[in-house]
C-alpha cells in the first residue's frame, strides 16, 4: 500500500483501509463489504446478470463437451438447450450454498436451500390448485402426443402455479432463456419425485420473482386447457 512503512510504521493518515494494531498497521476488516453494501441495486442486479451470464457460457461450452459426436442428430440443438439449462441449473444450485445430491439411479437432484424444500411434494396437493408451464407449439404438440411434459424428454421438468397471460412477462419473471407462446394448465398424472415451490433467480437477463417446482421424474399430465400466450 502507498505510503507505509514497514520500517516505521506510518501510514498514510488518506488511507481509511488500514487498522493500527501492536504489531503495526494491518487492512481493516469489513471495508471491501462496506464497498460492497454501498453499491447500488443497480449495480449489483448487473453484477449478478454479468455472472450469470458468464455461468450459463461455461454451461454451454461444456454441454457441447457432453454431446461430442451428435452434432448430426436432429434433435441436437434441443438437447444441448436441455443439456446447458441442466448443467447451469446445477451451478447456480451449488453456487447459492445448495446442498446438492445426485442420485445416479433416479438421476434426481435435492436441495435444502432457503425457499426450497428436499421432500417430495404430496401430488394430491399441488393438484388441488392450478399448474401450468409455459412452452413453444413444438413442445405443446409432443405433449399432447405423449401425455408428458417436455415430451417425456430426460432432464428436469419445471412448472408454476401462476398463470401468466403475457409472454415477456412470464419469460421476465421464470427466467427463460427464450420467451414462450402457449401457457398450458394441467393435472399430473402420475406420481413423479417433485420439490420446490422456491422463488425463480435471475437468469438470461430475467428477473425471476416467479414460483416454480420441478422434477428429474417423467411428469405425466392431463391438460385442461391450453392458450397462446400476448
Amino acid at each position: 500500500m502507498s505510503g507505509y512503512s514497514e520500517e516505521t510504521g506510518n501510514a498514510p493518515a488518506e488511507d481509511p483501509g488500514l487498522l493500527k494494531t501492536i504489531g503495526g498497521y494491518i487492512a481493516k476488516p469489513f471495508v471491501a463489504l462496506n464497498d460492497f453494501m454501498r453499491e447500488s441495486r443497480e449495480d449489483q442486479e448487473a453484477r449478478q446478470e454479468k455472472s450469470d451470464l458468464q455461468t450459463y457460457e461455461w454451461a454451454q461450452s461444456l454441454a457441447k463437451k457432453n454431446l461430442s459426436g451428435q452434432e448430426s442428430d436432429p434433435n441436437y440443438s434441443q438437447k444441448l438447450q436441455n443439456e446447458t439449462n441442466r448443467i447451469f441449473n446445477t451451478e447456480k444450485l451449488l453456487e447459492g450454498g445448495i446442498e446438492v445430491g445426485i442420485y445416479i439411479g433416479a438421476g434426481g437432484v435435492k436441495s435444502n436451500a432457503e425457499g426450497t424444500t428436499n421432500t417430495a411434494i404430496d401430488i394430491s396437493k399441488l393438484n388441488s390448485k392450478p399448474l401450468y408451464r409455459v412452452m413453444t407449439e413444438s413442445e405443446l404438440k409432443a405433449v399432447q402426443e405423449t401425455g408428458y411434459l417436455r415430451g417425456g424428454r430426460e432432464g428436469p421438468t419445471y412448472f408454476t402455479d401462476s398463470y401468466y397471460k403475457n409472454a415477456s412477462n412470464a419469460q421476465n419473471r421464470l427466467s427463460l432463456p427464450n420467451e414462450p407462446e402457449y401457457i398450458v394448465e394441467f393435472k399430473i398424472s402420475n406420481n413423479p419425485n417433485t420439490t420446490g415451490g422456491n422463488t425463480v433467480k435471475p437468469a438470461y437477463g430475467g428477473s425471476g420473482g416467479g414460483r416454480e417446482y420441478f422434477s428429474n421424474d417423467p411428469v405425466q399430465v392431463n391438460i385442461v386447457n391450453y392458450q397462446k400466450m400476448k
